[in-house]
């Protein structure tokens, strides 16, 4: 996102942390080699962990894209597709992960995700955390993302390590 919109993401990061908006798909039509599209149909990822902000941008995204639309004579249609509230990991198995990781010398930061990762849909019915594997550069949910096998096997021994006992 350029310009505002750049603007508006990243007050959110400013403001609350681990908050992203990603421009995820493009369709502009017709979409032909020098022609000036008559429309064009656009995602928007907005993530946050506060439902709060979540609010809050949605206000602000609205109003943004409604002001390049008037100043430009153009219409805007919103669609949500979904939107989902955060949902907490469990501490019991969080600790557990923390301990393991502890005890082999490996560093684990905190990460949250507002994704709808298979945690989401577990949690509600068992204790349920992730672990996520370090990617060349941070790059995540892109072709360039790339763990090495490094990585993937630290992240194994924490798992056994905190499964074992």
């Amino acid at each position: 996102m350029r310009g505002q919109d750049q603007l508006l993401a990243n007050s959110f990061q400013k403001e609350s942390g681990h908050t992203v908006m990603t421009v995820g798909r493009l369709e502009p039509y017709p979409n032909a080699l020098n022609v000036i599209a008559g429309r064009v149909r656009f995602s928007i990822d907005f993530r946050s962990p506060s439902e709060h902000v979540l609010e809050r941008g949605e206000k602000r995204l609205h109003t943004q894209l409604g002001g390049v639309a008037a100043r430009r004579s153009l219409d805007v249609d919103v669609t949500f597709t979904e939107r989902l509230p955060g949902v907490p990991l469990d501490p019991g198995v969080c600790h557990m992960l923390h301990d393991a990781a502890g005890r082999l010398n490996i560093g684990l930061g905190e990460a949250k995700s507002g994704a709808l990762h298979d945690t989401a849909i577990l949690a509600p019915f068992m204790p349920a955390a992730m672990l996520f594997v370090a990617s060349r550069g941070g790059i995540g949910h892109n072709p360039s993302e790339f763990s090495s096998i490094e990585h993937i096997a630290l992240a194994a021994c924490v798992l056994v390590e905190a499964f074992q006992t």
